[in-house]
């Protein structure tokens, strides 16, 4: 017994460790296919911005004025510089005639690409967005492939020209290259019509393609047209014919999909790793059972000395078993931060939005400025500074995060004060710019008591703020009111002569005794029931379809108020009955007390936006 039964319980933990090593390597195949769907996506609608703006610049000019415009060669070339990830921008006339191409100097040399599919591929009544597949350009002599559009004459109709922007592969496997778990793993992107690979980590023979039903586009097959679903298979590979575990999701609506291919020599090698643990473990208890049954013969009628030598080896046991427990604990720790590393891998290609803006809103303002339009210029230049200042917090939110993650256990943080009333108009005035017409934002401040001063970084708030109007705005398809409130609330007990705390959501018991910001975001929209209530607040918890949502907004706004002290709640009537989420941000002075809430001399009633 002393043999078998650690023997039976090496055989249980090793199926039960396998069962979840599997388990944890699909998932985390599938954060992974997320990272790089939402990179191809963004790189394709960074193109497809770039072409558009073409577009818009060269609509009402002929050809030949195309051709002879240095104004548009000037404007192709800033956007391709300015763009990472773009090779080249070129046009070519409905002969297939090089009239502006950035890879060369203005004038291009008469060039012909009317032999290349994606020039041939905006002719005639079927012209639309078209991926070509890799190829070696004739000018760069680079491995590329490209991301073209029809041009629309005057009348909006393809005049049989066509545009496109090219794409380095090698970029792409760079990429691909620092997603990879595993030295066999792979990682591509295909045409779903016919397999093509475009891109490859490690990479593929030019021209290779994957036949339907095999390898990664079964995985692709699998998925089907819905976007965001990720599809799975198990085959070999035709380009190396290695086995792997294949996922893959088309993205968007393009024509394409990523793969990820899982080698089982991750998966297989971590199982024996924790197998090889449990075996230490249970030669161990094997041996110090057999040890305890031998003591035991041995002292068999000592009584109570038998009885305590017996005590100190199963103690030995149990202090195995805490380790196993300790160490356990550990790996999953380990596995948690390498999936944060994943995602942090697609949050740092947000910050090329923002430099996007950036450039595209100056080149937009100079154009203004020619015009001799002041005021438009002046316009563009404050969205400019505006996404300057969002990215600069961006960068400051990550590097903070780094900053606390590093800490050890109970050491506090550096203090950050707020004005919760600038930050609130703050955020209001850049809402007045992206809510429809059909949505209305009102404000509601009330200054009696309010703090001046609350615990918190600005952009934290304001970023708080945009997810959760966001989220009221997304509650309302139909449109309605959105109402964004705040005041002064107390927690804990109120002292003699003081205002006590308003009506609605009261606060958090756990809440420290004192003054508090009292910061509501109210819709009228869907509302949500009691199940999602209970879940509103995890992350990656999202009710919303098609990709639209990520489940981090109310995630990291309760984050942010827990880390100033403060808190979060979300509230519902039910389905259909609207719904509020308040944030408490507690005073950042730190003379004042819940006393201190009477004693305000400011005082006036709430004012509506």
């Amino acid at each position: 017994m002393a043999v078998l039964v650690p023997a039976l319980a090496l055989a249980g933990g090793a199926w039960w460790s396998w069962r979840n090593v599997q388990a944890a390597a699909r998932s985390r195949v599938e954060r992974t296919v997320g990272v790089l769907h939402e990179h191809a996506l963004r790189s394709f609608e960074t193109q497809n911005a770039l072409l558009t703006t073409l577009q818009w610049n060269t609509r009402a000019l002929s050809w030949p004025e195309i051709a002879a415009s240095a104004e548009i060669a000037d404007l192709a070339a800033h956007l391709a510089r300015s763009t990472p990830g773009t090779s080249a921008i070129g046009m070519v006339d409905p002969d297939g005639r090089v009239v502006q191409i950035t890879s060369s100097p203005f004038p291009p040399s008469p060039i012909s690409f009317a032999d290349r599919d994606y020039i041939q591929a905006q002719r005639g009544p079927s012209a639309g967005l078209f991926i070509s597949a890799p190829l070696t350009g004739r000018i760069s002599g680079r491995a590329v492939f490209n991301y073209s559009l029809p041009h629309l004459g005057p009348d909006g109709r393809p005049d049989g020209g066509a545009m496109w922007a090219t794409f380095p592969i090698r970029e792409f496997e760079a990429f691909y290259r620092s997603l990879a778990e595993n030295p066999r793993d792979v990682i591509a992107l295909l045409r779903r019509e016919d397999g093509v690979i475009l891109a490859r980590h490690p990479p593929a023979p030019p021209g290779q393609r994957v036949p339907r039903g095999t390898a990664g586009m079964a995985a692709v097959e699998a998925a089907g047209g819905s976007p965001g679903r990720v599809g799975f298979a198990e085959d070999t590979s035709v380009v190396d014919g290695l086995w792997r575990l294949y996922a893959a999701t088309p993205v968007r609506d393009l024509p394409v999909a990523v793969v990820y291919g899982l080698s089982p020599d991750g998966p297989r090698a971590e199982w024996l790793r924790q197998v090889s643990t449990m075996a230490a473990v249970a030669a161990v208890a094997s041996l110090l059972l057999l040890w305890a049954a031998w003591y035991a013969a041995r002292v068999a009628g000592r009584g109570t000395l038998a009885l305590a030598r017996e005590r100190d080896a199963l103690a030995l046991v149990r202090d195995e078993a805490e380790q196993r427990g300790r160490a356990e604990a550990a790996m999953r720790e380990s596995q948690r931060m390498g999936a944060l590393g994943q995602v942090a891998a697609g949050v740092a290609h947000d910050f090329r939005n923002t430099v996007q803006a950036v450039t595209g809103g100056t080149l937009l303002a100079r154009q203004a400025l020619k015009r001799g339009d002041a005021a438009g210029a002046d316009a563009l230049l404050a969205m400019i500074a505006d996404a300057a200042r969002r990215g600069g917090a961006l960068t400051e939110r990550m590097v903070a995060a780094a900053r606390r993650a590093s800490r050890a256990p109970g050491q506090e943080a550096g203090e950050a004060a707020l004005d919760p009333v600038a930050a609130i108009e703050a955020t209001a005035a850049l809402l007045e710019r992206s809510l429809s017409p059909t949505h209305h934002l009102r404000l509601a401040i009330d200054r009696e008591g309010l703090p001046a001063r609350v615990r918190g970084e600005a952009a934290e708030l304001e970023a708080a703020l945009l997810n959760l109007v966001a989220n009221a705005r997304d509650a309302m398809p139909g449109g309605g009111e959105i109402v964004l409130s705040a005041r002064a609330d107390l927690a804990g007990p109120a002292e003699p002569g003081s205002v006590e705390a308003g009506a609605g959501v009261p606060p958090p018991a756990a809440l420290r005794p004192g003054r508090y910001a009292r910061i509501e975001v109210a819709d009228t929209g869907i509302g949500m029931d009691a199940a999602t209530l209970a879940r509103a607040r995890e992350a990656f918890f999202t009710t919303k379809r098609d990709g639209k949502g990520t489940g981090l907004g109310l995630a990291t706004a309760s984050a942010f108020a827990g880390e100033a002290g403060g808190a979060l709640e979300v509230t519902s009537p039910g389905l259909g009955r609207g719904a509020s989420v308040v944030l408490w941000l507690p005073e950042a002075e730190a003379a004042a007390g819940p006393g201190a809430l009477a004693a305000r001399p400011e005082a006036g009633r709430p004012e509506p936006a």
